[in-house]
């Protein structure tokens, strides 16, 4: 599931929000699961979300 899209990991503070990961939009040098980024909290695009996943 790499770089399918950026997802928001802490809620931040002084209205950011911390994206972890990075998606198609950026190309390939930042798509690495500990790459982190700072995006304003109202920040809404196609290539920021979340993803849906369940412990075994």
């Amino acid at each position: 599931m790499g770089a399918n899209v950026c997802e928001w990991v802490d809620s931040g503070s002084g209205g950011f929000k911390v994206t972890a990961g990075h998606s198609w939009w950026y190309g390939k040098e930042p798509m690495h699961r500990t790459h982190r980024a700072l995006k304003p909290s109202k920040t809404a695009v196609s290539y920021i979300g979340f993803r849906c996943a369940k412990n075994i």
